[in-house]
């Protein structure tokens, strides 16, 4: 290191800061690349602190139970700019699952009938309806495990058609509530429905 004299005083010549070249900074710099490229994306954690919505609704009867899900139904088939019905709704059927809905006998065949209404909202082309959809469908598979599995065998072709989707939010929740599903829906009749999906012509889909 150089030195030189001030006013009769031996002085060392400062030195530049490195810049670091390391392979820790290298990898820093990555994980903020893939930081931005996953803006959006959801997790299981995600799904899991949305499944309870903050609304708490009870059926303490088979005729409530009835009267809750026929609400549920019409709402989620309102009209395409009445998106925000259909996000409520979701969080509705959610919320009395809950409060012990799955308890009562007549749930599952009430279920059925908003089958349709949930595929073609996992259809939608609004992110927030079909991220509030797959947290519905995983949040069921949760709660009902394998009486969930005619429901799954429903929208899992939907779900499976999220993955290739180009918008990051409704990819990984098409991927977090298939996972759902796998973990807690044990069905042969969901083996079919996942083979097809391996000679998909999606890279994503296929993986």
């Amino acid at each position: 290191m150089s030195k030189y004299m001030v006013d009769g005083v031996e002085r060392k010549t400062p030195v530049p800061p490195k810049v670091s070249t390391s392979k820790e900074g290298k990898m820093e710099r990555k994980r903020s690349a893939g930081d931005v490229q996953g803006a959006g994306a959801v997790d299981e954690d995600v799904f899991r602190a949305s499944f309870v919505p903050s609304t708490s609704i009870t059926a303490y009867s088979s005729k409530e139970l009835s009267d809750i899900i026929g609400r549920v139904k019409d709402n989620l088939s309102v009209d395409a700019e009445e998106w925000e019905k259909r996000v409520d709704a979701l969080k509705t059927l959610r919320a009395v699952v809950a409060n012990g809905a799955i308890q009562f006998e007549d749930f599952v065949p009430l279920l059925k009938t908003v089958e349709t209404s949930v595929g073609s909202c996992l259809r939608d082309l609004r992110s927030s309806v079909v991220r509030e959809a797959c947290i519905t469908v995983a949040y069921l598979s949760q709660e009902l495990r394998n009486r969930f599995d005619r429901f799954a065998e429903t929208v899992l072709p939907d779900l499976i058609a999220l993955m290739s989707n180009s918008a990051k939010v409704m990819a990984t929740s098409g991927i977090v509530a298939i996972r759902f599903i796998l973990e807690n829906t044990h069905s042969h009749r969901l083996l079919p429905i996942l083979t097809s999906s391996m000679t998909c012509k999606s890279n994503v889909t296929r993986k």
